[in-house]
């Protein structure tokens, strides 16, 4: 599975939008997302264009993912949003929000959890 550039960077905004959700971004969230940003190849040099992605362009672009790519992001946001082991609601609303108007499969926790784990990172390199 690839992802485009145009599709690392809405990945990337929606993992920065879950981040935030609940007020506030943790250090053990924050290494989670960073890491996974590095293995499929966001850096610094992305970060500008990731927050210049309105969120309309960024649910755009995330809907016209195919649905491997889409499982994958549900797992992906899933997890993060677990990572604290503390679901805020503000998170549980984005991420129905996300599942919605992205048509992104809606999964359990440990389901998210689950097929996260399953996926090679090396594959989206």
């Amino acid at each position: 599975m690839k992802f485009t550039e145009d599709q690392k960077i809405a990945l990337a905004r929606a993992s920065m939008m879950m981040l935030r959700a609940d007020g506030h971004a943790k250090v053990d969230e924050t290494m989670f997302t960073v890491s996974y940003w590095q293995n499929i190849g966001i850096d610094a040099s992305y970060y500008e264009r990731c927050k210049a992605l309105s969120d309309e362009d960024t649910i755009l672009t995330l809907k016209s993912l195919d649905e491997e790519q889409k499982r994958f992001t549900s797992a992906f946001l899933g997890t993060l949003m677990s990572i604290d082991k503390d679901i805020a609601p503000q998170e549980e609303r984005l991420m129905q929000y996300l599942c919605d108007q992205c048509q992104l499969p809606q999964m359990t926790i440990e389901e998210a959890q689950l097929e996260f784990r399953e996926y090679s990172l090396t594959a989206f390199l």
